[in-house]
């Protein structure tokens, strides 16, 4: 019997554990149909440039801190050699993020391909984009191109870092909401084993 109790006390840990983390939406929901016009207005960078390089970066699996709380999601970033920008501070040498795909909307881009990219700003100097931008590969944007028109060269490199919109943190009241949903699980069936176990050795 408490090998069994103890079996379902990890069972619930685990599942609470899923319960409190927080996740990326099951599926990417997109705008369709925007214009070039609106999706340059509404980007803070504009560029063309060829892929070098990929980084992919994953969360720490744990935290002693916060054990069953994951606080972070896996991203990639793509190293750019910039060919010609149209809109913001684009180095010769630009890092863009984005997401890993399978609902997190990021762009799969490939090493070695060039591309037209709608960004928006990331950390630092990087910039960030996705599937609902109107990026595409440069052999597919004949109509952005069009558009566009003739641009400018890139910045040699970025002396002071742009202005990044960091993604908000989750609020210490909240992570111990979460800390409280992943432990009251496994408590409540350690609870009722307990009570069973009183209820069985009376009768």
């Amino acid at each position: 019997m408490r090998k069994f109790a103890l079996l379902v006390l990890l069972l619930g840990v685990c599942l609470g554990g899923q319960l409190a983390a927080p996740r990326p939406a099951a599926a990417c929901s997109c705008v369709a149909g925007i214009s070039p016009q609106s999706a340059f207005a509404a980007a803070q960078a504009v560029f063309n440039g060829q892929v070098t390089a990929l980084t992919l970066h994953t969360p720490p699996l744990f935290d002693p801190m916060y054990p069953f709380i994951s606080k972070d999601f896996p991203f990639k970033e793509f190293s750019f050699t910039v060919t010609s920008v149209w809109k913001g501070p684009v180095a010769t040498q630009t890092v863009v993020q984005t997401g890993v795909g399978g609902g997190d909307c990021g762009y799969n881009f490939a090493t070695g391909q060039s591309y037209l990219v709608y960004a928006d700003r990331g950390a630092g100097t990087r910039f960030a984009t996705g599937i609902c931008s109107r990026t595409a590969p440069l052999s597919q944007a004949a109509a952005d191109l069009a558009v566009l028109g003739a641009g400018r060269a890139p910045q040699p490199a970025l002396a002071v870092p742009i202005a990044a919109v960091p993604a908000p943190a989750a609020p210490a009241a909240d992570l111990w909401l979460r800390y409280l949903l992943a432990a009251s699980f496994p408590a409540g069936v350690a609870l009722w084993l307990y009570l069973s176990q009183r209820r069985a050795a009376r009768a």
